[in-house]
């Protein structure tokens, strides 16, 4: 939730840029080098995708580890709980008003 000014209550705006683009380019290319492997550190001697310069520049391990970070638990259940309650009501508003229209109609008509 944002203020009418934009922010988010006193807590500073993060503006993390990423490229989804280069994200799933270096993890297809990094499947098709070593199948089967992790991306994350391992003491296996392989390169993981935290090695890829492609990754880097995605930026979106920095994204990855920030949503981990910052959203609990609760945090992400909420999260998928509202987006689809958010558009319910959204739905259950627009039928109120075209009920309300056709009863209007009706009442006009007799």
């Amino acid at each position: 939730a944002h203020d009418q000014d934009g922010s988010s209550g006193g807590v500073p705006s993060l503006v993390l840029p990423i490229s989804a683009r280069d994200a799933l380019a270096a993890k297809e290319l990094h499947r098709q080098q070593y199948p089967n492997h992790q991306h994350s550190k391992q003491d296996d001697g392989k390169p993981t995708l935290d090695d890829s310069s492609l990754w880097r520049r995605s930026n979106f391990g920095a994204f990855e580890k920030f949503l981990q970070q910052t959203l609990t638990a609760d945090t992400k259940v909420r999260s998928k709980l509202l987006t689809p309650l958010g558009e319910m009501e959204r739905l259950t508003h627009d039928a109120m008003e075209k009920l309300q229209a056709q009863q209007n109609e009706i009442s006009n008509d007799a």
